[in-house]
């Protein structure tokens, strides 16, 4: 490695230089410098880098850091500000590093810091590198070759591109599918390219994985053509085959994509696992999608301060691609049931704006987006982008601190899904008329209206079946509690033990209490996705796109969570409800045509669940006068639990932690839940629950639904880890 000045003359001398690992010593950072008499000037400098050490007890700061033009990471995130501002980034990145706790400063490679020496002692000069091989060099500090090698198109895909109409075809084809789903591309730059590639039939060699991210977009397009749109538009020309070559070069160049750690290595790996995802290959798509996270962590893409393009085009099309990532990352751990890689303090990126391809607005209305009071501007098809990206980060602390709680309390628990119902309630409060289905069933004149009203519906669609989802992950860890469990044991100090807090009365009747509640938004957000058959065209639409498959899943959870309704009181009317709601969902792919391999799987498994529903249902028959004596001792156990519950109260008051909710009367008529079409908020409103919800059993019930567990298996993909009792719920009696 030498270094050399604008005008080519060698400034180093030949003494090759050592690699400098992290956990040097000070002393041996000061002793490699110094032996090299050109950079001794700099060695207090470099010494000062003593925060490398992994375990963070050196707080010595230079003067002058290394990493002066890497500004640092802000102290807040920057998620809520508004998109109209741009001053909050930039005043943030002129933070000092030194006034930014060390242990959070961005850490660079050992190959970042040498190739910092050699700018510090020659600004004008630049690294030949051999560096290849070395772990976090950067790709900045890298120089090509003096030559631009050109390669034909052909011989990099192994074919021609296809003819200008098929491409266009398929393009269209990836933008109704793909492109409001999950905004990856920045359509003008990505044509301009695409044609340029088509019209000379060259790629410069640095420019492949462009040419690759061309393909995969015609490949995935491809597939979602339909076979009646392929006979109209291109007869005789086999679209289904052209998408499986590409998808197959695709994956045959992804190593070689990834080497180049460049960012179309993430759109790549972000299209080409939302892919594999949505058409029934889950176990690659996560594969696909941990490579992803890997590549723009790499790239910085989770740190909006270390950019440093000045092109606006690129920095939108950067935070999109972040927040892309973010979300996948995050629905991941939901639907996988793994341990979220993302932590939120660590994930500092604006939310993307309108850079002119995503301007327009949904014909009839004209709202404008708020967040936190504050107005982002006129609702576009964006507008949905960033109302996803936020529900996801409310999401994200699910996985993390309800399931895994390490230790905590039930009462604890109980108050984190409080508080993080609190806040998915005002997201729902900001959701503009554009992104409501019960808004957006109008009619338009001429054919670009009826097109994005078409995309503004299924944005709708895809929101709510986002939030009622959530819901159902979020408040599953009560929802098969019968109650409140028995104050434990008192140890000798006079405190109690166990999971479930101080065991006080009045934290027993806030934790019933939330149960109530728990049961209640589970209830109001499964009734709500079992009526998504009131948008029949809506659904229709959505059958060639990523919406399909995702309508699958999502679904899914809601009917394994009325199926345990159901069970635990099956001659209820409210399991006669949940019943043909579960019945509605098994029906729905069928009926609007939106069939895909996620949705029949998880159809096969709810109709066995059905099944157990209505021989659960016999059971009780046959037996019904024991159920009627059951139900009367539980009617008694319920009017001594509210006896109970009022004196404690009357002896305490003031200290409800959660909202207070009363059975009766009973609520028959579903469409008077709240919904994000007529919302109404749990702790303000004081709701009641229907009777049943606390008539039934169940613990019974969900020992009743693990029985299918044993004898179908569950794609990884239904979220059916939820369901499983023994990840971490101690065992209630």
């Amino acid at each position: 490695m030498h270094v050399s000045d604008a005008g080519g003359r060698s400034c180093a001398a030949t003494t090759p230089v050592p690699v400098l690992y992290a956990f040097e010593s000070e002393s041996r950072v000061r002793n490699v410098l110094q032996d090299r008499g050109d950079l001794s000037s700099l060695a207090n400098s470099v010494a000062a880098f003593t925060y490398w050490d992994h375990r963070g007890l050196r707080n010595a700061s230079p003067a002058r850091s290394l990493q002066d033009d890497r500004p640092s990471a802000p102290e807040t995130p920057l998620l809520n500000s508004s998109p109209l501002s741009g001053t909050g980034q930039d005043s943030r990145s002129q933070q000092s590093t030194v006034d930014t706790p060390h242990l959070y400063r961005p850490r660079t490679s050992t190959y970042e810091v040498v190739d910092k020496i050699f700018k510090e002692h020659n600004p004008q000069g630049t690294i030949h590198h051999t560096s290849a091989a070395i772990p976090g060099g950067s790709p900045e500090a890298r120089t090509h070759n003096s030559e631009v090698q050109y390669l034909l198109v052909s011989d990099v895909v192994g074919e021609d591109l296809p003819p200008s109409e098929i491409i266009d075809l398929a393009l269209d084809a990836y933008t109704r599918a793909v492109h409001w789903f999950m905004l990856m591309l920045h359509l003008p730059t990505f044509r301009a390219e695409m044609q340029t590639f088509q019209g000379t039939g060259y790629v410069r060699a640095d420019r492949v994985p462009s040419l690759v991210l061309v393909i995969l977009v015609i490949a995935v397009g491809a597939k979602y053509i339909t076979s009646q749109t392929a006979r109209e538009k291109c007869p005789g020309f086999d679209l289904n085959g052209l998408g499986d070559r590409f998808i197959g070069k695709v994956e045959e160049k992804l190593l070689d994509v990834y080497e180049a750690s460049c960012i179309e290595a993430v759109q790549i790996s972000a299209i080409l696992s939302s892919f594999y995802l949505y058409q029934g290959r889950p176990s690659r798509s996560v594969a696909v999608n941990g490579s992803c996270l890997r590549v723009a962590m790499t790239l910085g893409l989770h740190k909006e301060s270390s950019w440093k393009m000045q092109d606006v085009v690129t920095r939108e099309l950067w935070r999109r691609l972040s927040w892309v990532i973010y979300t996948a990352e995050v629905f991941g751990a939901l639907a996988y049931g793994t341990p979220g890689t993302i932590r939120d303090d660590e994930w500092d990126v604006s939310l993307p704006e309108n850079i002119g391809d995503t301007p327009e607005t949904c014909p009839g209305f004209a709202s404008t987006e708020t967040y936190e009071g504050e107005p982002c501007g006129p609702v576009t098809i964006l507008s949905y982008q960033r109302y996803k990206f936020r529900l996801y980060r409310i999401a994200s602390s699910i996985t993390r601190t309800i399931y895994r709680p390490n230790g905590a309390s039930w009462n604890s628990i109980a108050t984190e899904i409080k508080a993080i119902n609190d806040r998915l309630q005002q997201w729902e409060k900001s959701i503009p008329p554009e992104l409501r289905l019960s808004s957006l069933r109008v009619t338009a004149d001429n054919e670009y209206d009826r097109r994005m009203i078409k995309i503004f519906q299924l944005q709708a669609l895809v929101l709510q079946l986002s939030y009622d989802n959530i819901q159902l992950v979020l408040h599953r860890p009560l929802l098969t509690m019968n109650r409140a469990p028995s104050p434990p044991a008192l140890n000798d100090t006079g405190q109690s033990q166990g999971p479930f807090g101080d065991g006080s009365s009045r934290n027993l009747s806030d934790l019933n209490e939330m149960i109530k509640t728990s049961r209640y938004q589970c209830w109001v957000s499964a009734m709500r996705t079992s009526k998504m058959g009131d948008h029949a065209e809506i659904l229709s639409a959505s059958r060639e796109t990523h919406g399909g498959a995702y309508v699958g899943i999502q679904s899914f959870t809601a009917g394994v969570v009325l199926g345990i309704f159901a069970l635990s009181d099956p001659l209820s009317d409210q399991a006669h409800q949940a019943k043909r709601a579960v019945s509605k969902i098994i029906k729905l792919p069928r009926l609007y045509e939106y069939r895909t391999t996620i949705s029949d799987q998880c159809g096969v498994i709810l109709e066995e669940l059905l099944r157990l529903i209505l021989a659960e249902e016999m059971k009780a028959l046959l037996v019904e006068g024991d159920a009627s004596t059951k139900a009367g001792a539980a009617e008694q156990a319920i009017a001594r639990s509210r006896a109970n519950s009022n004196s404690a109260e009357s002896e305490q008051p003031g200290h409800q932690r959660f909202p207070r909710i009363d059975f009766d009367p009973p609520l028959t008529n579903t469409d008077d839940f709240p919904s994000m079409d007529n919302p109404r908020s749990l702790p303000d409103q004081s709701p009641e629950i229907p009777r049943d919800i606390c008539m039934g059993n169940f613990s019974d019930a969900l020992l009743s639904l693990q029985d299918i567990r044993t004898s179908n298996t569950f794609d990884n993909t239904t979220q059916a880890w939820i369901w499983d009792d023994l990840i971490w719920q101690p065992e209630i009696t």
